[in-house]
């Protein structure tokens, strides 16, 4: 038997992935461009055979959990290709995913943004609880005894689900940072640079993602691309200013407190800066990481860290400044990025860098000279 309270407890896409390295696909070539308004969400009944997403697709596992739903992989009946999709208990209180949606459906593509392809909604399918039951008995096996033939009779609760389709990926930058055994500076830059552009893209299309940190962050091959949006503030749409942050509080910048009409860009450097603290540290345990963090917020220079990457240190102290205007622009700290990489890295780097900024003839800020050291 499956409550709502236990199924809203399960999602955020990369949560976890037990795929290890998945094949993965880009999935349909749609039409080139994202569209530029939320699509038209289309409610079917869902009587057993009756689902949609049990007839378009054959569901492979469960990939993670979190605090909306689940995130689970599948086979596109059609095509043959895997896809994330993201199922969420839909009411009322739970409104607020459309934020997610508009997000992404906003965005024109970008080879560092998980790429959306679709979402619906639909009935409660008993064949979709039933499916539920016979998958998730490992991730809920420490609070739940989940029957493997029972439908979730609690599951009335809700009366939808709304579903997400995305790209899927191997895994995330948080697994990636786990595997290393090392620091390696130029993979280090690399990673970062990639993760600005991911940012300056959503920037330049006014969507904030307000929850940056390695667990969005998502691999495929070299490529890293940012995903769940679920904390996301697009441009035009009334801010929620509840007191309510739903980013990551280890990772959020001071003036998420105040809610989102107090962030901007800058909100996204902050949490972008602690990033960059941990692709050039490898922590033996997530206390490790959380005094580092201490240390960070707490303007505490003289961490030994400091000492072994002090240019680093000094863009990751500028980047989290408590004060939103005194921190880097985007474009500064992809300056700095491409300098400290060097001009051997400069080519592929160019290659990838946003219109109208060349790293190789664009002068150097005197503020980032500083940081550079």
């Amino acid at each position: 038997m499956i409550s709502r309270s236990t199924l809203s407890r399960l999602c955020i896409v990369g949560a976890r992935n037990r795929f290890g390295l998945i094949p993965t696909s880009n999935g349909v070539v749609l039409d080139g461009s994202a569209p530029t308004a939320l699509p038209q969400l289309k409610t079917t009944t869902a009587q057993g055979h009756d689902s949609r997403f049990c007839k378009d697709f054959s569901f492979v596992d469960i990939l993670g959990r979190g605090s909306f739903g689940i995130v689970c992989s599948a086979v596109n009946r059609l095509d043959l290709q895997l896809y994330a999709v993201k199922c969420v208990p839909f009411d009322e209180r739970t409104q607020n995913v459309f934020g997610e949606i508009r997000a992404m459906a906003k965005l024109p593509p970008h080879e560092n943004i998980i790429r959306y392809f679709s979402c619906w909604k639909e009935a409660v399918s008993p064949k979709f609880c039933h499916m539920l039951n016979e998958n998730m008995s490992e991730y809920l096996s420490e609070d739940l005894t989940v029957s493997n033939t029972s439908t979730p009779t609690e599951f009335t609760e809700v009366t939808q689900i709304l579903y997400i389709q995305m790209e899927l990926c191997q895994d995330n930058l948080r697994s990636w940072l786990k595997d290393r055994k090392a620091v390696d500076a130029l993979s280090s830059l690399n990673v970062l640079f990639q993760l600005i552009n991911g940012l300056l893209h959503m920037h330049q299309h006014g969507v904030l993602h307000l929850d940056v940190k390695p667990e969005n962050c998502f691999r495929n091959g070299a490529l890293f691309k940012f995903g769940d949006f679920g904390s996301s503030y697009t441009e035009g749409d009334a801010p929620s200013d509840d007191g309510k942050y739903l980013g990551t509080g280890s990772y959020a910048a001071p003036e998420c407190e105040w809610g989102k009409s107090q962030c901007s860009s800058k909100t996204d450097v902050f949490s972008l800066g602690l990033c960059l603290m941990e692709l050039f540290d490898v922590f033996s345990t997530g206390m490790a990481r959380a005094l580092l963090f201490s240390g960070v917020r707490s303007r505490d220079t003289s961490m030994p860290w400091s000492e072994q990457w002090p240019s680093v240190s000094n863009m990751v102290f500028a980047m989290t400044n408590p004060i939103p205007e005194d921190r880097p622009t985007l474009v500064q700290t992809l300056e700095w990025c491409c300098v400290m990489a060097g001009p051997s890295i400069h080519p592929s780097f160019k290659s990838l860098s946003p219109q109208g900024f060349d790293s190789a003839n664009e002068p150097i800020h005197d503020e980032v000279q500083g940081l550079i050291g």
